[in-house]
């Protein structure tokens, strides 16, 4: 039965014998948008999607097209509206061999990796696209990711979640928007190690219900020359579950300004769970390789390696989502659960 909160259409294209049936999820972003007063707002795509496929002609393509509503601008994308992304894949993955979902490029990475969180211990493959220009305009750069991204899905068949763009194919926790006008609009943030330890799939205890994310809070600290312990305390608070830390280097931050360390260790004895990312694209996190670091490790900051900034972040957000306690999810913030972490192996 459709969904209130849905819309779909349903076309096949039938090549040789074989099939792959995809789930075409749209939840808005620039691939789809038009142009108002205002500038570039949602409008539906789904009967443009049907006549680009058509015009396309891709063997062995059955697919559905959902749409969610409201289709919205990725930049007001909120944790439960990447929960609303895994309900819709969740409801349909029995009946789909992959999913291929349209999103904005603003917080694409952050939603790729809470859906490669959620469906983790899954095998199906689930690719993220969208577009730098849309449908509408002359040059727009969603027709061919969209083909792409269903092309690579259906030739290669990832057992997790991958970002295609650009015809570039980026592992939906390591991925980092790096420009607003290239067609190659995503990166993948460079592994501190050269060998990649396996996700622990089990780490996290199955669980009965798919509800991942909540409408929690948490926030993003990131350090600069000039920050005060006054505006980290303010930006912690006192009932937020945690917090990522954006550090310089390896794990470094101003601890000579008065009372910003003590801000910090306080969050953590409340049981507050702070993790430290750099703020670079390559290396790592390497808290204790430093005075000031070491300092960062006794106020009780959690090594967040070379995670990304949206991975810690939606890592947070799931953890803190499973109804876990604060003393589990210190322990499990630092386990690699969906590729979004390595460590060495010396």
């Amino acid at each position: 039965m459709q969904s209130p909160n849905t819309m779909e259409t349903h076309t096949t294209d039938r090549f040789g014998d074989r099939e792959m049936d995809i789930a075409i999820i749209s939840t808005g972003g620039t691939f789809g948008m038009q142009a108002s007063a205002r500038g570039l707002r949602p409008a539906q795509v789904a009967d443009r999607i049907e006549a680009l496929l058509h015009s396309s002609a891709i063997p062995r393509l059955t697919y559905t097209v959902t749409e969610l509503a409201p289709q919205i601008d990725s930049a007001n994308a909120t944790p439960m509206a990447w929960q609303q992304i895994v309900d819709a894949i969740d409801a349909r993955y029995d009946q789909f061999d992959g999913f291929v979902i349209i999103h904005g490029t603003d917080t694409m990475a952050y939603a790729a990796a809470a859906v490669t969180y959620a469906f983790s211990r899954r095998d199906k493959p689930i690719v993220f696209t969208g577009a730098q220009r849309p449908l509408s305009a002359a040059n727009s750069d969603g027709p061919d990711n969209l083909v792409g991204a269903l092309k690579h899905l259906m030739q290669n068949r990832p057992r997790a979640v991958d970002i295609y763009f650009g015809g570039v194919v980026v592992s939906g926790t390591r991925a980092i928007k790096f420009s607003t006008v290239a067609d190659r609009a995503f990166i993948a943030a460079l592994r501190s190690h050269d060998a990649e330890d396996l996700p622990d799939r089990a780490a996290v205890e199955q669980a009965a219900s798919s509800a991942f994310y909540a409408d929690i809070e948490v926030p993003v600290i990131r350090m600069y020359p000039g920050i005060t312990a006054r505006t980290v305390s303010a930006m912690l608070g006192d009932d937020l579950p945690g917090a990522v830390l954006q550090c310089y280097g390896f794990g470094n931050m101003p601890a000579g300004t008065p009372g910003l360390l003590d801000a910090i260790a306080r969050a953590s004895e409340r049981g507050q769970v702070l993790v430290a990312v750099t703020q670079c694209f390559e290396g790592a996190v390497t808290l204790g390789a430093s005075e000031v670091s070491t300092s960062l490790a006794d106020a009780g900051v959690i090594d967040g390696g070379d995670m990304t900034t949206e991975a810690a972040l939606t890592k947070l957000h799931y953890l803190f989502g499973r109804g876990l306690p604060s003393s589990t999810v210190r322990e499990l913030v630092a386990v690699n659960l969906a590729g979004e972490l390595t460590r060495s192996r010396q």
